[in-house]
């Protein structure tokens, strides 16, 4: 089945994956991150805890643009918008 969605905000570095870009608030030719389309992430703490938080939550805003230094990301929910 065929969704016809896409991501915003990805820039030309195709070969950046997602946590990457999230991390490094990859924005391309964009006036919006590509971590503002983000909805939630489950990351590994230093500790080997897990956390997930979705957008609205205080840490939230703490994980795009962090540079990998709060943890490793292992998951994250993107808001996908129709083909245009």
């Amino acid at each position: 089945m065929e969704k016809r969605l896409q991501l915003k905000g990805f820039g030309a570095i195709t070969q950046q994956r997602l946590g990457g870009a999230i991390s490094t608030s990859l924005h391309g030719q964009h006036t919006k991150s590509f971590a503002s389309h983000l909805m939630g992430i489950t990351a590994m703490l230093a500790n080997g805890s897990l956390i997930h938080v979705q957008k609205g939550e205080d840490k939230f805003l703490a994980w795009p643009g962090s540079m990998g230094r709060l943890g490793i990301v292992l998951n994250v929910s993107i808001q996908a918008y129709p083909l245009q």
